[in-house]
């Protein structure tokens, strides 16, 4: 999932400068929180180690913990972001589909750790 994690982000990141560069810097801010879940996955692989060599904390824990810890987040900014948008559908759609990649890709990362 490490190569999986590192596109995911080039993505986002790429989506977000082509946002900035078209002069809607709202839009790009409010899709960086989908690159949460990749970003902490990188981040839990070396912490783990880390823990693992000092207290004896599973591996697995610590990788689970890290994502679902970041999907939170994600999922938290994402409701705050939605605040922003006009429409109520727009507010529905944005949460649905933003939370949702969130939420199935943490999933596929913790099935895969597990």
């Amino acid at each position: 999932m490490l190569v999986e994690c590192v596109a995911v982000i080039i993505i986002i990141a790429l989506t977000g400068y082509s946002y900035l560069r078209a002069k809607k810097p709202n839009i790009a801010l409010s899709i960086f929180p989908l690159a949460f879940v990749p970003v902490m996955y990188l981040i839990s692989m070396p912490l783990s180690k880390f823990l693992n060599k000092m207290w004896e904390v599973p591996v697995a824990a610590t990788i689970i913990f890290c994502i679902l810890v970041g999907s939170v987040s994600a999922c938290c900014i994402f409701g705050y972001f939605s605040t922003k948008l006009r429409k109520k559908t727009s507010k529905m759609f944005f949460n649905v589909c933003c939370s949702g990649f969130t939420v199935i890709f943490a999933w596929l990362i913790i099935m895969k750790t597990v």
